[in-house]
């Protein structure tokens, strides 16, 4: 699985997600990313009421890379996330087609050729207003706020 193909189980995606713990081990080839997840259902959303977070994991085997921008130095934290111990998501995507790495900002260098049945995929932190690129082979995504249980 891909976290592409995770999003989209999710009723908004990774949208409005919070990044809250990242573990990233390059020696066993895997990351695990600990996340917030807005869980309201889409036709809810905008009708004044509480959105719905639940907690979850999504675990990255086979590892390709893992890269940070750092924080813009005129990011607009202060203005949008209230909570400086999480990395609000607003977007991401599979498609890096449109990224620009060129600009005097952007100077990162990502690997063009990956492995066979490997995937991308970045998400974009408006609070830090920076972008988080990985590439790995495999995906799982887990409800971290129910029992084995409950699951």
């Amino acid at each position: 699985m891909t976290i592409d193909e995770i999003a989209k189980t999710l009723p908004n995606g990774f949208h409005d997600s919070n990044l809250t713990r990242l573990e990233v081990n390059y020696i066993a080839s895997s990351a695990r990313l600990a996340f917030d997840i807005d869980a309201t259902p889409p036709d809810v959303h905008g009708r004044g009421s509480s959105r719905i977070m639940r907690t979850a994991s999504v675990d990255i085997d086979g590892l390709l890379y893992f890269a940070i921008e750092p924080p813009f130095a005129q990011s607009f934290a202060g203005d949008y996330v209230g909570d400086d111990r999480r990395m609000w998501i607003t977007s991401d995507t599979a498609d890096f087609s449109s990224l620009r790495f060129e600009d005097d900002y952007h100077q990162l260098r990502l690997p063009t050729a990956l492995a066979n049945g490997a995937f991308q995929h970045m998400f974009y932190s408006s609070s830090h207003n920076c972008c988080l690129y990985l590439a790995g082979m495999s995906a799982k995504f887990t409800w971290t706020d129910i029992s084995d249980d409950q699951s």
